[in-house]
């Protein structure tokens, strides 16, 4: 056994490599663990460029992810509304249009 510096601990040298193999893996693991976030704005301007039906599903997905204390009320007409909507868009038989499309449309339409 060798003693390497005043108040080291004392290391078998050929475990050095093994010692600074694991604190390797640590500092990659503690920079993996403190990357950047990921940008929310990117995340959803990236999905802006999806189709509509898969940007409804994203939407769907997300907003069924979310854990709300208290359910909304909602009538039976309007879940009958709903489930016939969306029968109607996993059928085809009813067209999802682009929101900004609409919107611009909307402006042109209505603007002076």
């Amino acid at each position: 056994m060798r003693h390497y510096g005043q108040g080291a601990s004392v290391v078998r040298p050929r475990l050095t490599p093994i010692i600074e193999n694991i604190n390797a893996v640590l500092v990659a693991w503690r920079r993996k663990r403190h990357a950047a976030k990921p940008d929310p704005k990117k995340i959803l301007d990236e999905a802006m460029q999806l189709e509509p039906t898969t940007r409804a599903f994203i939407t769907e997905t997300l907003l069924e992810s979310l854990d709300l204390d208290q359910d909304f009320a909602v009538s039976p007409e309007w879940l009958e509304e709903i489930r016939r909507r969306c029968v109607d868009i996993d059928s085809g038989k009813a067209t999802l249009l682009d929101s900004a499309m609409v919107i611009n449309e909307l402006r042109g339409k209505y603007t002076r």
